[in-house]
């Protein structure tokens, strides 16, 4: 391989998969050095973000039949924000302000929103962009961060991505565009997708090795890789891991190396069907047994960082 790492400048790169969800014809190489996964060829940010403007809602939905409106996606995720804001809570004060760069459709600022004095969205999909201002009542920017020239410089306390930096060209020039509206005691808060993820990295499932992997996601990030960067840009920083998809999920891909339908039973807390008649002691009991059982594992896969996500809490240094 001819390509040098984008985050560590290495020629120790090798194929990591030849096989996408999609039928891009792309490769995915890792760096042995900093084991950040990327595809061989990155589209430029420009193109990427007339993309993300139009087509990307188009191929990549919460179903895997249907596309889902800015609506649907709101009403999906909305329920699902648990776990960022147990994460942020220490940050959140009445008198600072937060900006959520990637804000999609605005279900993490709904829950924000009346936890800081002025919240903001930036976001390039324009349905998402639209939607998320009306049911939040706040500004939202469809402009890249290198064109919001109307924002003034180091004017945030609290900065959130997620599920973003992994989609970009290049992420030490995106973490700096961030840091440009943070203040200098101010906190980032950037989530993205383990590289190691369970069902990648521990499980043997052929077709999960594929699907893992698609033309949206540039970068499939491992930790060395992160610090690497975040070293590099003097920041002072922690990370956390967390586990979004249930035990029930997992059991399926294991069992049956596919997909559910649509995420919500993999998100939600395990549901299980019983007889009418199983009586409701029993029921209570069994109920008790599942949800300690789902959220042990979550803890384990935190705990050996093999969990779906990973994330930063940075400062500057």
């Amino acid at each position: 391989m001819k390509r040098l790492c984008p985050i560590c400048d290495s020629n120790n790169i090798e194929l990591l998969s030849d096989k996408l969800r999609d039928t891009s014809d792309n490769n995915v190489l890792v760096c042995k050095d900093c084991e950040t996964g990327f595809l061989e060829n990155i589209r430029t940010q420009e193109d990427l973000e007339e993309y993300y403007k139009e087509e990307y809602r188009k191929e990549f939905t919460p179903n895997i039949d249907a596309q889902a409106s800015a609506k649907e996606l709101f009403n999906i995720y909305n329920i699902f924000q648990s776990e960022r804001l147990k994460i942020l809570a220490p940050y959140m004060d009445k008198e600072k302000r937060l900006m959520e760069i990637g804000s999609s459709a605005g279900m993490f600022l709904y829950h924000v929103k009346d936890k800081f004095k002025e919240v903001v969205g930036v976001e390039l999909d324009r349905d998402s962009a639209y939607f998320s201002k009306k049911i939040c009542k706040c500004e939202v920017y469809q402009k890249p961060l290198k064109e919001l020239t109307l924002v003034e410089p180091e004017s945030f306390d609290v900065i959130c991505a997620f599920q973003v930096l992994e989609h970009v060209s290049n992420p030490m020039e995106f973490i700096q565009q961030a840091l440009r509206f943070l203040k200098k005691d101010g906190v980032l808060y950037f989530e993205f997708p383990n590289r190691f993820d369970a069902l990648v990295s521990t499980y043997k499932l052929p077709y999960h090795s594929k699907f893992f992997y698609h033309s949206a996601h540039n970068y499939y990030f491992s930790e060395k890789g992160i610090r690497l960067t975040l070293e590099k840009l003097n920041l002072d920083f922690e990370f956390v891991y967390s586990q979004d998809y249930n035990i029930n999920n997992h059991i399926n891909w294991i069992n049956n190396d596919r997909p559910q339908k649509d995420c919500i039973p993999g998100l939600s807390i395990p549901n299980i069907s019983y007889q009418e008649n199983a009586g409701r002691e029993i029921i209570d009991k069994l109920n008790v047994f599942f949800t300690t059982m789902d959220s042990k594992y979550k803890n384990l896969l935190q705990e050996l960082k093999i969990s779906s996500n990973f994330a930063f809490i940075a400062k500057k240094g």
